[in-house]
């Protein structure tokens, strides 16, 4: 692999989980606000609740994923474009499709990885919730 595309998945890595982890706070809080009257009749304790979210991390991982790499490489060549370093790679002699290369890898990886996620860790989880 070469250095620029070390680079350019190292940075793109760090956008996807930021925005990954962003994406699952905000699903996390809002499924909360909804369900916090249920919690409270129910009268769940600290440790019920937690174990409740242990179970769902998963399936919110899921849904949070294709939606986090769409926008980290939305993101990720706005801020190449800001700086200049994509004018730069284009005028190194990098076509788009060269540039795209990377990111197809991830998202071939992040497809199975995915798909055997769903299969062993979200349906099992989803059962025991």
């Amino acid at each position: 692999m070469k250095l620029l595309d070390r680079y350019m998945l190292k940075e793109y890595l760090r956008i996807f989980l930021f925005i990954s982890l962003t994406f699952l706070c905000v699903f996390m809080l809002v499924d909360l606000v909804q369900k916090i009257a249920q919690f409270l009749d129910n009268k769940l304790r600290f440790i019920e609740v937690a174990n409740y979210y242990r179970l769902m991390l998963p399936w919110m991982l899921h849904w949070c994923f294709p939606v986090s790499a769409l926008l980290s490489v939305v993101f990720f060549f706005g801020q190449t474009n800001k700086f200049n370093e994509l004018t730069a790679m284009k005028v190194g002699g990098l076509s788009l499709y060269r540039l795209a290369f990377p990111f197809l890898l991830f998202g071939i990886f992040l497809s199975l990885f995915s798909f055997f996620f769903e299969d062993r860790v979200v349906v099992p989880a989803q059962q025991e919730v």
